[in-house]
């Protein structure tokens, strides 16, 4: 990606992936701070709370516009709701992604990872 214009958003069929907002902290916090999601991310801290996500979105936007890496939040079309996250180092493409309690088991896993391509 390297050089290309980095996508605003990426529509699936259930979901639009998009970048982390201030507005979304108290929303995407509980899920990626349940131990069952934050064990297996290296550089998510648990607990994770308010503050954490508030960094979370600064650091994002900050990487998004060096070109480090490509972070978004994976929200439900039909009504905002977080459901998971997704992130791509530009350097290498190496992505990865989460999904918070209840989702995963739920479909979103190839939505999902069309973000990490």
């Amino acid at each position: 990606m390297t050089g290309a214009p980095l996508p605003d958003r990426l529509d699936t069929a259930r979901l639009t992936l998009r970048p982390f907002r201030l507005e979304d902290v108290e929303r995407f916090v509980p899920l990626i701070g349940e131990w069952e999601v934050a064990r297996w991310l290296a550089r998510v801290p648990h607990p994770y709370g308010l503050e954490d996500g508030r960094a979370w979105v600064a650091l994002a936007a900050r990487n998004r516009a060096e070109r480090v890496s490509l972070d978004l939040l994976a929200v439900r079309k039909d009504d905002d709701q977080p459901v998971g996250g997704v992130g791509v180092i530009l350097a290498d493409g190496e992505g990865g992604y989460w999904l918070g309690p209840p989702h995963p088991g739920l479909g979103y896993r190839p939505e999902v990872q069309r973000g990490c391509r």
